[in-house]
């Protein structure tokens, strides 16, 4: 007899099944239809990845008026890449605007190099952002490096004399 209730029981959550079934599959044909439509609005974004190498010159490596290890150096080229001075002299020479949202940079473990990616919805305008990046970030930071060694070398100039 106990198995009299369970089999109602099933029979009715059979029923109420194939009763909302038709609801359950117009969700389905709802939900698969819209996000067919939402990805195929969407723009195709391209990504483009380059690599920064950076080292200090060998007569800075142990000196003690290094102000930065290697760690904090990289970190420093990551923040300073994507700053308003460098991304300005970038769209200034591919000649339209980039954002620092379009790129992203992170330092490869235990290594001096820093991986650069740009996404753009086209590809050579991502593969000229990443290039250009590289070029105006070396030029950008030869003079504020040459400034640091100027000072450490008057400086040591200062304690000879």
């Amino acid at each position: 007899m106990e198995n009299q209730p369970l089999s109602n029981d099933l029979q009715r959550y059979i029923g109420l099944l194939v009763r909302w079934a038709w609801l359950l599959i117009l969700g389905l044909v709802l939900g698969a239809g819209a996000a067919y439509l939402f990805s195929t609005t969407q723009p195709m974004i391209f990504q483009t990845t380059t690599k920064i190498m950076f080292m200090r010159p060998p007569e800075d490596r142990y000196s003690e008026y290094t102000a930065l290890n290697d760690i904090q150096l990289a970190e420093t080229f990551t923040q300073l890449i994507t700053t308003d001075p460098v991304l300005d002299q970038l769209s200034e020479r591919i000649g339209f605007q980039v954002f620092s949202g379009q790129i992203t940079i992170r330092q490869l473990t235990d290594s001096l190099i820093l991986d650069v990616s740009v996404q753009d919805e086209d590809p050579q305008r991502a593969a000229l952002i990443a290039n250009s990046l590289v070029e105006v970030f070396s030029e950008y930071n030869e003079p504020l490096q040459a400034r640091r060694f100027a000072a450490a070398e008057e400086s040591l100039q200062a304690q000879i004399d």
